[in-house]
């Protein structure tokens, strides 16, 4: 069974006293779209030109309906009569998909008004009668009646929309415009089809990563893979990461999942603070970058000494500490939830300056930034922290990551976002 179809044409009253032109053109387009509803853009010199074709076409009156413009050279009311036709149409069963749009005749801004209703409105296609003009009148028996579908031009520009979203971290914005251009999937080439599917999972892996899913952010990866590896030649290419990404995210994932403290959760964090600063989410990147402070001493005290402060064992830090242990006896007590022996993050530095490391000493230049996240918004306090003020504390904790983790600087290389780099 064929679509449904709708013909929204505006008409207009032909050159001098001869409206032969505007008829011809007008039965044409109609015969050869062959619609089931039609919606004529008249004015109220020009209706007579769409009645005569409707009769002369023995069209039914159920199917066909005029919208009267009081002034066709008005194109704001030129706008509002056009989305009113536009609107019967769509109570007609009628998607935009299926509505055709015929701006040859009328007025320039009727035609214009055609033209940008069509384009807000998704219409299915734009058409219009072209062939050999004597005086500006179309030659009877050279008329043709061309069409392309506006869709695919906004399509087309959505993407490189979402492209743009993605590059400044709006994952929501980015994900809801290709989910709108899939819609229309239909009318693409095979390599815009790609394109979509590609940028889809590629949006979703990254803000997966973003959201610290980095298991999912590999299932996507592996999907946005399959569509990578049949696209042309673009800036999109560039989205995807370098294999020794991948296989940095996949260690990383199977870290947090195993609760094991390592350098690369520590890179990853600073790449996620890094771009919550460059959105001036400073407040954000404060509660990352404290974070951060907690699990470099964890990680230490972890990977040095073999000991976990959330599950500490007793006899090693006896054997550990020596005389010293006994300052510890009062501090290290077992948790009645669990039975484990846990410390918070000032205590782990120092058991660890009691271990002979030095790294609590290094954090007293840089006291004074973190004691401003507990002004913060987002942890005691009401106070917005400054952009300057998380920057110096980014650089800082970079600067003692640096000194403190073999290759540092690679680890966090590979956990930069690809454009990011």
């Amino acid at each position: 069974m064929a679509l449904k179809k709708g013909l929204l044409i505006s008409i207009g009253t032909g050159v001098g006293d001869t409206p032969e032109s505007i008829l011809n053109a007008i039965s044409l387009s109609i015969s050869e779209r062959n619609p089931n509803f039609i919606a004529f853009i008249v004015s109220d010199k020009s209706k007579k030109n769409a009645q005569i074709v409707c009769e002369n076409l023995g069209i039914d009156k159920k199917h066909y309906n005029f919208f009267e413009i009081s002034n066709p050279n008005d194109l704001d009311k030129c706008v509002k009569k056009t989305n009113e036709a536009v609107d019967w149409l769509l109570k007609q069963n009628l998607s935009s998909h299926q509505i055709i749009a015929d701006f040859t005749s009328g007025t320039k801004p009727m035609s214009s008004a055609i033209v940008l209703v069509a384009f807000q409105r998704n219409i299915g296609s734009l058409s219009y009668v072209q062939g050999e003009r004597i005086k500006g009148i179309v030659k009877k028996g050279t008329e043709q009646v061309m069409s392309f579908k506006p869709i695919i031009s906004k399509i087309y520009s959505n993407i490189n929309e979402a492209y743009k979203s993605l590059k400044i971290y709006q994952f929501d914005t980015a994900s809801s415009i290709i989910t709108e251009c899939q819609e229309f999937r239909d009318l693409l080439s095979e390599n815009r089809k790609n394109e979509l599917d590609y940028l889809e999972n590629i949006i979703k892996a990254y803000h997966s990563w973003d959201l610290f899913k980095h298991h999912e952010a590999e299932k996507y990866f592996s999907k946005a893979e399959t569509a990578f590896k049949k696209l042309e030649k673009n800036e999109f290419i560039s989205l995807f990461p370098e294999k020794k990404t991948l296989k940095s995210l996949k260690i990383l994932g199977n870290f947090i999942y195993q609760n094991k403290k390592d350098k690369i959760i520590i890179a990853d964090l600073l790449a996620n603070a890094k771009r919550r600063i460059k959105e001036g989410k400073y407040d954000d990147a404060m509660a990352r970058l404290y974070r951060i402070f907690e699990l470099v001493g964890q990680t230490i005290l972890f990977s040095k000494y073999g000991l976990n402060s959330s599950d500490l064992d007793l006899d090693k830090i006896r054997n550990l500490l020596g005389s010293k242990f006994e300052k510890w006896t009062s501090l290290l007590q077992r948790d009645p939830t669990d039975n484990k022996v846990k410390i918070g993050a000032r205590k782990v530095y120092e058991l660890l300056n009691d271990l002979g490391h030095n790294v609590r000493k290094e954090l007293e230049s840089f006291k004074t930034l973190l004691a401003q996240r507990n002004n913060s918004i987002l942890a005691h306090g009401l106070k917005p922290i400054e952009k300057e003020t998380v920057e110096k504390l980014w650089e800082k904790i970079f600067d003692l990551c640096q000194k403190h983790f073999d290759n540092f600087e690679k680890t966090y290389q590979q956990l930069i976002f690809s454009w990011d780099q």
